[in-house]
């Protein structure tokens, strides 16, 4: 990873003017604002499309970006 250096940079983005490689914690740290970049993760042989969401990451909207006190989860 480009921005740890600590695990393999398997992701890159198609909407980012740079290549970068990026684990899965760095590229949701550093797209966490850019929602609707293009995703993709290394499959072994080629690239395919994957999503923030699809990577574990959870948009918060309300309560200043953090969880909702009032939640369950």
């Amino acid at each position: 990873c480009e921005a740890c250096n600590e695990a393999e940079g398997v992701i890159q983005c198609k909407s980012c003017i740079v290549f970068h490689g990026w684990c899965k914690p760095c590229v949701a740290r550093v797209h966490k604002y850019l929602h609707f970049h293009q995703l993709e993760i290394w499959a072994g042989s080629f690239y395919e499309d994957i999503s923030l969401g699809k990577l574990g990451f959870i948009w918060f909207l309300g309560h200043g970006r953090e969880p909702c006190p009032g939640s369950s989860d």
